[in-house]
């Protein structure tokens, strides 16, 4: 590893962090994986870029394909308290690929709670459409119908593996389990 890929300087403003973090992103697309954890960890080890460099290595290992080590750090965000909707939006995604879904119900019910209280409605939809899929892997149907109602009626959601899903794809998948649990 070369430690003249590091800034010469902390960054002092979210703009200086940002220009950070997204070269260590870059690294990671370039299958330079070694590089973008040299500079996570720069991040990691000062109080001010703490989080960025979470948030930068979870992005660099799940690019890597160490999805589980990029749970560990999006958990690590989580645990500091802050309560970021697309931190949260990031674990539950992760948590879906690997069926943890009474996790990934949890994070999503602080992030809907979050995005109402903060009148943050980026990813609200997303957040209910997840949820909503975890529901649905617990056979949860009606649970998530509800989750569904919510959600505007163009609504869809990239899902890992599965491609796009959309808002009626899910709530006939709902109904489909409905009809199964009937017979």
């Amino acid at each position: 590893m070369k430690k003249s890929i590091l800034p010469t300087t902390r960054p002092t403003n979210e703009d200086e962090l940002f220009i950070i973090s997204r070269k260590a992103y870059e690294l990671a697309m370039n299958n330079q994986y070694e590089e973008a954890l040299l500079i996570c960890e720069w991040l990691i080890a000062e109080p001010f870029s703490y989080i960025e460099g979470l948030r930068s290595r979870a992005a660099v290992f799940s690019r890597r394909g160490d999805k589980e080590q990029a749970i560990l750090d999006w958990e690590s965000i989580l645990a500091t308290g802050v309560e970021d909707p697309g931190d949260m939006f990031s674990v539950v995604m992760l948590y879906l690929k690997f069926q943890r879904n009474i996790e990934a119900e949890m994070v999503c019910d602080k992030g809907i709670r979050v995005s109402l209280e903060t009148d943050n409605h980026f990813h609200l939809s997303s957040l209910r459409m997840l949820k909503a899929k975890a529901l649905l892997r617990q056979f949860r149907a009606k649970e998530a119908l509800v989750e569904l109602e919510q959600v505007p009626d163009d609504g869809f959601i990239y899902m890992y593996g599965r491609g796009v899903r959309t808002k009626a794809d899910m709530i006939a998948q709902a109904h489909q389990i409905i009809e199964q649990r009937r017979n």
